[in-house]
């Protein structure tokens, strides 16, 4: 764990002090920078079992301060993240450039995947007895129990794509804050001030089937709020929350054309 933190930090600098991109971490605020530079925004330590996890809650449950949320995707070595992320063309002239070329990618290419989130699903599906790493969603994996659907770019989910957006950006030291709704996940955009209101929304049939443009999968902060909750440092853990009915609304009525 602590040579992953030092590769992705000692990454972001690197990209910063020699003007990589076309935008600097000097703009952002303190929180956004913690979604950047600081280890515990990867993962948890687990002090009954002295290890660190990967996971969006701890030992406690599900954190009531979104804060306290975790990315659920595994982190890969920066070095072989950005080269991907250039040679696919997802890195903009801007931060929201770059975060629609992601989504793009995730609406052209990841499939949801099947069955339970467990260690033996997860092994037919990515190979790997745990969440599924970074590298094998981007290079693709033949699900062991599906194998008529031949190589597939296999996400788990919301929470697994919302980790997967979270992992992506941050190599571009773009801040992406999962956040908690009724047992989904959806991103924060930070920088931006943008979220997604569900972390499935990019390969929605709904969206998948238009040609509107991905940027209209994003929402501002005052819809947001307006939608969910007036509080944006919190989870929303009740299932039961009337803030259910906006998660995916998005891609419920997506623009079809």
């Amino acid at each position: 764990m602590w040579n992953l933190y030092v590769a992705n930090v000692g990454f972001a600098l690197m990209l910063e002090t020699s003007n990589q991109l076309p935008w600097s971490m000097t703009t952002y605020t303190p929180d956004q920078l913690r979604w950047i530079l600081d280890s515990s925004t990867m993962g948890w330590y687990l002090e009954n079992w002295n290890q660190f996890a990967i996971g969006t809650y701890d030992e406690a449950g599900f954190p009531t301060l979104r804060a306290n949320n975790r990315p659920r995707t595994d982190f890969a070595d920066p070095r072989w993240t950005y080269l991907w992320l250039r040679n696919s063309g997802i890195i903009g002239s801007t931060r929201l450039n770059s975060i629609v070329s992601m989504l793009d990618w995730m609406r052209h290419d990841l499939w949801h995947f099947f069955g339970a989130d467990e260690f033996g699903n997860d092994q037919a599906i990515w190979q790997y007895r745990g969440y599924a790493p970074l590298s094998k969603i981007i290079n693709g994996t033949i699900d062991a129990n599906n194998p008529s659907y031949g190589v597939q770019h296999w996400t788990a989910g919301c929470h697994g794509s919302t980790g997967f957006m979270h992992t992506l950006m941050r190599t571009l030291n773009i801040p992406v804050q999962p956040v908690w709704v009724c047992g989904h996940e959806m991103p924060y955009f930070m920088s931006e001030d943008l979220y997604m209101d569900h972390g499935d929304d990019p390969y929605n049939l709904n969206v998948t089937s238009s040609t509107a443009p991905s940027l209209d999968l994003l929402i501002s902060s005052a819809t947001w709020r307006s939608r969910f909750t007036s509080d944006e440092t919190v989870n929303i853990l009740d299932d039961n929350d009337p803030a259910l009915a906006f998660v995916g609304y998005t891609a419920v009525n997506f623009p079809r054309n």
